[in-house]
């Protein structure tokens, strides 16, 4: 151990002494070796053990064997310091050592996190890429379906020109030709058969000119242009129904694609019409244009109602895949005077088609089906009701809805529970999507 100057110098008198036997002198050096206890250290021990032995040669025993117990004291608190310093480095070695295993471990799993993002990225790259090539090759594969109807249209339309050409205009100059040849002693003036067949090859060629392209689909429309088809066409008439709620005129709605799908209407609707004059021998044709009725703004329940009210006379047959009971009965209510599924078969469409034709109601089997069993559960709703039951849908508060129907706030809270009570709903959440579920808006 190192001392300091003045302890060591000290110590080693004292030593000087006791060899020489002078043990009052060896007892000064020795206390002045020495720290108080206060500020003794563990250099202190060779001290304490020297005032213990000189005591002892002076037959002080007491305090010789205090000086003992001091250096038992010191070796103890000493040992328990080393070993408390020890274990505390220890600690700091294990606390350390795991702190590293734990830095270790976050970088393992961040390197492990980097690679699941690199490879999901590359994942969703490749998915966007695959799904960008099929979405390309089906953008293709549409273009090339669009060509081919085109082509095969245009192979069409080219087919009927040619057989009205040779058929109809082609026959007729013959037939010209060879009365032209053929002495005639009838008159050549106004009403002979030469100006009867010419009109007829002005008309037929007016018919070739609207099968290719109407001028007047060009300039006004469809409506324009099926209203003076209609007109020449023996015993045709036509309509233009326009549903409710669908405000916007037809003629507002064209463009690129609005003329393409006028132009195809047309030629449905003169393909309908000359295959009934020439198959069916029909003396009256009824050509109706009507605008879509799932337009926003518009429903089949409320186009049907309209058309009631304007054509009386015209016959309506639902054919629809709603067979909800609400649906059916506010359709038949609207004035449908017939209701079939189109899961239905052909010959059941056929008799309801004939049924209603004849002025016969008609539901088929399955519906009525439908309509017995939703009998025995179907919520009935009063206008009222039903008015509330729309605002309520629509997010609107109890006070608001007075206000729009012009009711007081308790009138509209005791319609509100009593709506609740008949859907056997909890709240108004509940409320409508049980109104939304039978269809009841």
């Amino acid at each position: 151990m190192q001392f300091d100057d003045a302890s060591t110098i000290y110590m080693a008198a004292c030593e000087v002494a006791m060899a020489e036997k002078q043990w009052q002198k060896a007892l000064d050096y020795a206390l002045r070796s020495v720290h108080p206890d206060s500020t003794a250290t563990y250099a202190d021990k060779g001290g304490y053990m020297l005032l213990a032995e000189i005591y002892t040669e002076l037959g002080q025993k007491g305090k010789a064997r205090a000086y003992m117990n001091k250096v038992y004291d010191m070796m103890n608190r000493y040992a328990t310091d080393h070993y408390q310093s020890g274990l505390s480095q220890m600690e700091v070695l294990y606390e350390t050592r795991q702190k590293e295993a734990q830095i270790a471990q976050l970088a393992r799993e961040r390197r492990q996190h980097l690679w699941v993002i690199g490879v999901g990225c590359l994942v969703l790259v490749v998915t966007v890429l695959l799904l960008f090539y099929f979405q390309l090759a089906h953008r293709r594969q549409k273009a090339l379906l669009a060509a081919k109807v085109a082509l095969e249209t245009e192979t069409k339309e080219r087919r009927i020109l040619a057989r009205d050409l040779h058929d109809g205009l082609g026959g007729m100059l013959s037939l010209l030709r060879i009365r032209s040849l053929t002495p005639d002693p009838s008159p050549k003036g106004e009403g002979s058969e030469y100006i009867k067949l010419l009109d007829n090859i002005i008309v037929e060629l007016r018919r070739m000119a609207h099968h290719l392209m109407p001028e007047e689909l060009l300039k006004n429309g469809l409506v324009s242009a099926l209203n003076d088809f209609a007109v020449s066409v023996p015993g045709a008439t036509f309509q233009f129904i326009q549903a409710e709620g669908v405000t916007a005129p037809l003629s507002s709605r064209r463009g690129v694609r609005g003329e393409a799908l006028e132009l195809t209407l047309y030629r449905c609707a003169y393909e309908l019409v000359n295959n009934a004059l020439k198959h069916a021998e029909a003396s009256h044709i009824n050509i109706q244009l009507m605008l879509d009725i799932s337009m926003p703004g518009g429903s089949g329940i409320n186009f049907c109602q309209q058309v009631v009210s304007d054509f009386p006379r015209m016959k309506i047959l639902a054919i629809t895949i709603h067979d909800e009971y609400s649906v059916i009965q506010r359709m038949l209510d609207s004035g449908a005077h017939g209701y079939v599924l189109k899961s239905a078969s052909v010959q059941e469409l056929l008799d309801a088609i004939t049924a209603v034709y004849q002025g016969e109601r008609y539901i088929s089997h399955e519906v009525e089906d439908i309509i017995r069993q939703g009998e025995s559960k179907a919520v009935v709703l009063t206008t009222v009701e039903r008015s509330i039951l729309r605002l309520i849908c629509e997010g609107h508060t109890n006070p608001e809805i007075a206000v729009k129907l012009s009711l007081s706030t308790e009138t509209v809270n005791w319609y509100r529970k009593r709506l609740l009570t008949k859907f056997g709903a909890k709240n108004a959440v509940g409320l409508v999507t049980l109104a939304i579920k039978e269809r009841l808006l």
